[in-house]
């Protein structure tokens, strides 16, 4: 509806709908029918098209100007570009299209100024914290508590336009020639059609609360629109080329001296301490102290302490302490402490944590701790290892746990339910539904022993301690690995080799003073029942040592008859002789 005068102001043409992009209107298509209607009625019959609204001054249209013409699934742009002819110009501010007469004579600047006061359209009630703006300039204020405002803004045409815009209202425009003064309503949005607010929003965030004035994320909060401009400069929000409203605009270059807050970036950004960015990032963003993004992130995106993005990131985030993404991450996420995200399809490296809430697929490497809910790739952790699904590598220094195990682990201490292929190699291995076994052994060289196998059947490590009370409480810990194989119903073999350290407690034995008893064990066994078994067998014996007796000539502490020995120049040792073993498993 066009309203052409009021009290107090030329009041050109006010209209509302709600929430849409500049973009998308501008693209969208329409089909219509125009037989030799005024183009005034052609621009009455299209802002009847759905979600179309058209803000213009009547008195600017030509009078006489007659249209005939028919478009089929047009761009929006594209028509109204046809009917008007190169005389007007066509802005896309959020909501609305402004049809504006182009320049004809430049105008030495002069103020235009609105004032009044906005209200509910259906409680009379007065609306404090509306942005009153100027749609090309982007200047803005907010009403006041007693719903409020007065906005002077430097103009060089005839007629500047404004938008009264607050959350979950419908929009208006308006256009002002002079200095004027004007009561504005508002009419809510239903219930069931307002935007809903979310706790994970940028806004929501306390670093951005604290680098960003309450003013620029209301007014971001109230408009609906977005800006394409080159270049900005600010020292912080609400200072700089693009003014209150700068969390509406989308930088192709932006240079923030100290910080900055914008709709977006699709170029470079560059701050002295801190960038805010409401939507998404497309470029390289850097930040001395830190980066935040509202969407997603494509690009690079690089910080002294801290990245934030609250999308989809596609390309590198570093930071020198912390990286968190709330969605996806697709390239490289490296940070000197901890990296957060969803899933990783890439590389996600860092000092301390990683952690990955869904899917890693890559390469995940920490000076601590790597957590993902499944890993495709390789694990490498300073310390630990934690996966349900572990579809590769899992390398800890000391800890490595999954459920279902496909691949490899290598740590002190592995851990997995099951193991579908692939082989946990380690000091301990405990395998749910592998084999975890203990034995009480007795063998030529030492009569008492006892023994823990754990892993698979198929690859197991073993630990072992003895002791011979009959030769001044000798004793020996040993450890090593094996494999077990069916033979037939309830007889098995196993193939072990062992390395003993023999430590003698009646004799100072010095740090370098070799000792080393190599065990090779062919045994083969019989199931007694579930959980026990007898197991004998010949062993293979290669004993190193450089322990020497001078009194009786002797070398070592185990006195084996064998069938070689010899003693190299530096006084080496070596032994060899086959022995047996017998046990009982259970």
């Amino acid at each position: 509806m066009a309203v052409r005068s009021s009290i107090f102001l030329p009041l050109l043409f006010m209209c509302s709908w709600y929430v849409s992009f500049a973009q998308e209107l501008s693209q969208q298509r329409i089909s219509i029918i125009l037989n030799n209607v005024s183009l005034e009625q052609a621009l009455e019959k299209i802002n009847a098209q759905e979600n179309v609204k058209l803000a213009y001054n009547p008195d600017q249209i030509p009078k006489d100007k007659i249209v005939d013409q028919s478009f089929e699934q047009e761009p929006l742009s594209k028509v109204l570009e046809k009917l008007l002819g190169a005389n007007f110009n066509l802005k896309f501010r959020g909501s609305y299209v402004i049809i504006q007469p182009k320049k004809k004579d430049e105008k030495k600047k002069h103020p235009i100024k609105l004032s009044g006061s906005v209200k509910d359209a259906e409680t009379g009630e007065v609306i404090k914290d509306a942005t009153v703006y100027e749609v090309s300039k982007l200047d803005a204020t907010l009403t006041n508590n007693s719903g409020e405002f007065d906005i002077t803004v430097q103009a060089k045409t005839d007629y500047l336009t404004f938008a009264v815009s607050r959350e979950n209202y419908e929009d208006t425009i308006i256009q002002v020639s002079s200095i004027s003064e004007m009561s504005v309503s508002l009419k809510p949005i239903k219930k069931e059609k307002r935007r809903q607010s979310s706790r994970f929003e940028i806004e929501t965030k306390k670093l951005v609360k604290f680098f960003t004035p309450d003013e620029s994320r209301k007014n971001a909060r109230n408009v609906s629109m977005e800006e394409d401009r080159f270049f900005q400069l600010s020292l912080v929000p609400m200072v700089g080329t693009n003014g209150k409203l700068s969390g509406q605009v989308r930088n192709n270059i932006s240079v923030n001296l100290l910080a900055g807050y914008a709709y977006g970036v699709k170029g470079v950004e560059l701050g002295g301490f801190y960038n805010i960015d409401r939507k998404e990032m497309k470029g390289v963003q850097l930040g001395g102290f830190g980066n935040a993004v509202g969407r997603e992130s494509q690009g690079v995106q690089l910080a002294g302490f801290l990245n934030t993005t609250k999308g989809y990131t596609n390309g590198v985030q570093a930071a020198g302490f912390l990286n968190v993404v709330t969605d996806d991450v697709k390239g490289v996420q490296a940070a000197g402490f901890v990296n957060l995200s969803k899933k990783v399809g890439g590389v996600q490296t860092a000092g301390f944590v990683n952690l990955a809430t869904k899917e890693l697929n890559g390469f995940q490497g920490a000076g601590f701790v790597n957590m993902a809910k499944s890993t495709k790739g390789v694990q490498v952790a300073g310390f630990v290892n934690l996966t349900k699904e572990a579809d590769g590598a899992q390398i800890a220094s000391f800890l490595n746990m999954t459920k279902e195990l496909k691949g490899i682990q290598f740590g002190v201490v592995n851990i997995a339910d099951t193991v579908v292929h692939g082989v946990p190699v380690g000091l301990l291995n405990f395998v749910k539904n592998g084999l975890h076994q203990f034995a009480f052994e007795h063998n030529e060289f030492m009569p008492y022993h006892v023994t823990f196998r754990s892993g698979i059947h198929e690859f197991y490590t073993v630990l072992s301690a003895g002791i011979d009370p009959s030769k001044e409480n000798l004793w020996q810990y040993g450890l090593g690995f094996g494999t077990q194989f069916n033979i037939k119903k309830k007889w098995y073999g196993n193939v072990e080799l062992v390395a003993h350290s023999i430590q003698n407690p009646e004799r100072e034995q010095a740090d370098d003073q070799l000792n080393l008893l190599n065990r090779l064990n062919l045994n083969v066994g019989y199931q007694i029942g579930k959980h026990l078994s007898i197991n004998a067998g010949p062993t293979l014996n290669l004993y190193l040592t450089k322990v020497y007796d001078p009194i009786t000539g002797r070398y070592g502490d185990l006195h084996q008859s064998g069938f070689y020995q010899s003693t190299t120049d530096d006084g080496l040792h070596l032994s060899a002789w086959v022995g047996y073993a017998v046990s009982v498993r259970f």
